[in-house]
């Protein structure tokens, strides 16, 4: 159980789960056939919260409830039972099995009370609890070539599975009937996936939480599926222009804006340059492919046999969804150059930092060659894609021009002005790879013109940035580790947390130059009663 550094009340009400525990035993039984003879609580994230069932006998399962800050969860729910039978049934990748599950969040339909999945466990890695040790140093150490061979194994798997369309896998029965004879896969020479694989599923709506957070549940928007990225990218922009043109000049709004200054129509304006550019950047064909959401040490079960580090599976699938692979394909965390690479100052690097650690240092770059060798024999795209400096800011501009009103325009504006500053330094074969027949040499009508990001925003963005790292190393000076970006930390550490940003805060005020700086040191204080956090949005 986590406790919360800020907005502790609305972050309780969406974290707030009501089941009946009995219903949720006899749900298992009457799926395996075994009681129940024990449910605790296992484990809990910023979008869910899991519990372990012990069966008689002594086998586990895991029953797990997402949040409604987590997305609309029948479809989320309906979604990942299909795509983990897709990946696991299907294709054979190492995921676990759905024992029984419930969708609905009607009690009536639902006597369990909440939407779940109950599904197998890992238990070899679980015995092991080897997954804490996936630092670069220390997975080197465990002789990683049949791990990392496995994590190739499956990503390359990820992406070459051609789907028609963008949005999220469902079961035929799950989406509506105007969606039922379009076809799931693309015909690509070489692909021959199984009748029985095409019978049984879809391609529906996206469970991305961008089409349903704070009060876009409500709006009528376009969330799927796209046949094309333009489709791609129209309706996803889109699902921001028009929360800002319908909420923006709200009261509620405009308290929680980064930038309050800036009007809604700013916002749009800057957005429309993105949605025009985006599908310009794309591969020259449509790739529409199945991602893992958040592929981390953090979701991976891996153990030791002989000496050597296994992966036993891949968990953290909920809301996984179909994407242009240019988007999606993202480097492990663990092999994640920009992550653990020596920062000489060249190239993008919008997110992550250098390590100060030799050894961690060396042993991550053996790791990344050691993956890219592994993984350019099989799925060289992926690599390139996985590489490319452009693509990189791409990713970067994606996620930021879906919260651009609760972390400002500065982001995507920073990102598009790197795009523009950068565009002669990309090697002109990597621009021709991305964008084919393309005029690769014309810098982009949306890049040109663009103005300068400015100055105050950039200052505060910076702060920012600089207070949250100073925070961590206080922290974890004193023991607090682990504090994410909603606030979250150990229950039991949450007022020595309150009480260390409480100094620190006090402390940045004391040593502020002038009052400015005082104004924008509280504007930006990264655990502040005003700061947004997803996990106070409803998406129902």
């Amino acid at each position: 159980m986590f406790g919360y550094m800020f907005k502790e009340e609305n972050q309780r009400a969406m974290h707030k789960l009501e089941f009946d525990v009995d219903a949720l035993a006899s749900a298992a039984h009457s799926s395996t056939r075994v009681e129940c003879v024990e449910i605790q609580k296992l484990s809990e994230g910023p979008y869910g919260r899991s519990f372990l069932l012990t069966m008689e006998g002594g086998s586990e399962l895991v029953a797990r409830f997402p949040f409604p800050c987590a997305g609309r969860r029948t479809r989320l729910v309906q979604s990942e039972v299909a795509t983990l039978d897709f990946l696991g049934n299907h294709f054979g990748l190492p995921v676990p099995r759905i024992v029984t599950y419930n969708s609905s969040t009607n009690p009536s339909v639902n006597v369990v009370g909440a939407p779940y999945i109950i599904q197998t466990r890992f238990t070899e890695s679980e015995k092991q609890h080897s997954g804490e040790m996936l630092t670069p140093a220390a997975l080197l150490a465990a002789k990683p070539g049949r791990f990392l061979d496995d994590v190739v194994e499956i990503q390359a798997t990820l992406a070459s599975i051609p789907f028609a369309q963008h949005g999220s896998l469902y079961y035929v029965a799950d989406v509506d009937e105007s969606l039922r004879d379009r076809p799931l896969f693309q015909d690509v020479e070489g692909f021959q996936p199984a009748d029985e694989t095409r019978e049984r599923f879809r391609i529906g709506p996206s469970v991305s939480r961008n089409f349903y957070r704070g009060d876009r549940a409500m709006l009528e928007l376009d969330r799927g599926p796209w046949e094309n990225d333009e489709a791609y990218f129209q309706a996803t922009v889109d699902a921001e222009i028009k929360w800002l043109e319908y909420f923006g000049s709200f009261e509620e709004a405009r308290r929680t804006a980064w930038e309050p200054e800036r009007s809604p129509e700013e916002h749009i304006e800057l957005l429309k340059r993105w949605r025009s550019l985006a599908p310009k950047l794309m591969l020259p064909r449509n790739t529409p492919r199945l991602w893992h959401p958040a592929f981390t040490a953090q979701n991976l079960r891996t153990f030791k046999e002989k000496d050597e580090l296994v992966l036993e599976g891949v968990v953290g699938w909920e809301g996984a969804v179909i994407a242009p692979l240019p988007l999606q394909a993202t480097f492990p965390d663990f092999v994640d150059p920009r992550l653990w690479g020596k920062d000489d100052g060249e190239g993008p690097r919008l997110s992550g930092v250098g390590t100060e650690d030799k050894e961690e240092e060396d042993a991550a770059q053996t790791l990344v060659e050691l993956y890219a060798e592994k993984m350019a024999k099989v799925a060289p795209l992926v690599v390139y894609v996985q590489s490319s400096d452009m693509l990189f800011v791409l990713r970067e501009a994606a996620l930021d021009a879906s919260r651009t009103w609760e972390v400002g325009s500065f982001c995507l504006h920073y990102c598009l002005y790197r795009l523009a500053q950068e565009w002669s330094t990309y090697e002109a074969t990597d621009r021709e790879a991305i964008l084919g027949h393309k005029n690769v040499h014309v810098l982009p009508e949306e890049l040109t013109d663009l103005p300068d990001p400015s100055t105050e925003s950039a200052h505060l963005w910076q702060t920012f940035v600089a207070l949250d790292a100073r925070l961590h190393v206080d922290l974890a000076k004193e023991g607090v580790i682990g504090k994410n970006e909603h606030g979250h930390v150990l229950a039991h550490e949450v007022e020595d947390a309150k009480r260390i940003a409480g100094r620190l805060r006090e402390d940045c005020l004391e040593a502020a130059s002038d009052e400015d700086e005082k104004r924008r040191l509280r504007r930006v204080w990264p655990v502040s009663e005003e700061r947004w956090t997803s996990c106070t949005e409803s998406c129902e």
